[in-house]
C-alpha cells in the first residue's frame, strides 16, 4: 500500500493539492491508542464543539498551529462505557534547543514540546479522571488501528494499518461499529471515489456513511466543496436554456 494511496482521504475535499498532511488527533479504542483522522476537512469532535457552541476556540491563534497541525492541538479521546470521552489535549510549545552546526559551533533551534492543556480551561466541570463526555457529538469518526512503518528500500517506506473502524455516535453515545481490514477499507474507498468520479450515485458502504456524516457536521470547507460538486453535477445533467431555443426564437432574442 503506497503512501500517496495512504494520503488519499486526507486530501479528498481539500480544494488546494498542495495542502499538508495533518498529524491526526488519538483515539483509545478497544483498550489500544489508535489514530483518529482528522484534516482539513474531516473535523475532530472538538472543532465540531467550537463550532456548534460558539464558544471561543483558545487554539485559534496563528502562533499555536503549524501548517502540520492546522487545529493547533491534539486531542485524545476514549470509547468508554458506551459513549465518546475527552481525556486529554496537549498543544507545542517552543522552546529553545541547542543543535551542532557543520562548522561545530552550537546554535539554538525553536523546537516543539508538546506540552498539557487543562481541560478545564474549556469545561470548567471536567472530571479529571473520565473527562469530558462529548455529548454535543453526533457523527461518525475514524479510528486507525495497528499503524506501522513498513520499511522497503533505502528511505523509501509504506505506512500501513491493520484495520479501520467506522465509529458512530449520537450526542455522545456509541451506535455501533463497522471494523474493516485494511483491504476491505481501501476497497471501499476506491469504490466510492471511482464511482463518483463516473457520476454514478453512491448509497451503500462504511465510507459512504462516513462521507454523508461529515457532510452533516459544522465544517465550513467540506460543506463548500460538497456545494461544489453539487452545483457542478446539476450543471451536467440540466440543459442549456439556450439549447432548447428554436431557430427563430434564437434569432429574436439576439434582436
Amino acid at each position: 500500500m503506497r503512501r500517496s494511496t495512504i494520503l488519499l482521504t486526507v486530501f479528498m475535499w481539500v480544494p488546494s493539492a498542495v495542502a499538508t498532511e495533518q498529524v491526526p488527533d488519538n483515539i483509545i479504542f478497544d483498550g489500544q491508542m489508535c489514530e483518529l483522522e482528522t484534516h482539513w476537512s474531516f473535523p475532530s469532535p472538538l472543532e465540531v464543539y467550537f463550532r456548534q457552541s460558539g464558544a471561543k476556540n483558545p487554539f485559534d491563534d496563528p502562533e499555536s498551529f503549524s501548517t502540520g497541525n492546522y487545529r493547533g492541538h491534539i486531542a485524545t479521546w476514549e470509547l468508554s462505557d458506551g459513549a465518546l470521552y475527552l481525556k486529554s489535549i496537549t498543544v507545542d510549545k517552543y522552546e529553545n534547543q541547542p543543535y551542532e552546526s557543520s562548522d561545530g559551533s552550537e546554535i539554538m533551534i525553536p523546537t516543539p514540546k508538546a506540552t498539557p492543556f487543562p481541560l478545564t480551561k474549556i469545561f470548567p466541570k471536567a472530571d479529571p479522571q473520565k473527562g469530558v463526555l462529548a455529548q454535543w457529538f453526533t457523527g461518525i469518526v475514524l479510528a486507525r488501528i495497528g499503524g506501522h512503518v513498513r520499511e522497503l528500500e533505502g528511505d523509501s517506506y509504506t505506512y500501513e494499518y491493520r484495520s479501520f473502524a467506522y465509529l458512530e455516535f449520537k450526542n455522545g453515545k456509541f451506535i455501533k461499529q463497522t471494523i474493516l481490514d485494511r483491504d476491505e477499507h481501501w476497497r471501499d474507498v476506491r469504490e466510492y471515489y471511482d464511482r463518483i468520479d463516473a457520476d454514478t450515485p453512491v448509497t451503500k458502504g462504511p465510507h459512504f456513511e462516513y462521507v454523508q456524516a461529515i457532510s452533516k457536521l459544522p465544517n465550513d470547507d467540506c460543506q463548500k466543496q460538497q456545494h461544489e460538486h453539487a452545483a457542478k453535477t446539476e450543471e451536467k445533467v440540466s440543459p442549456n436554456p439556450q439549447q432548447d431555443m428554436t431557430a427563430e426564437e434564437s434569432q429574436s432574442e439576439s434582436k
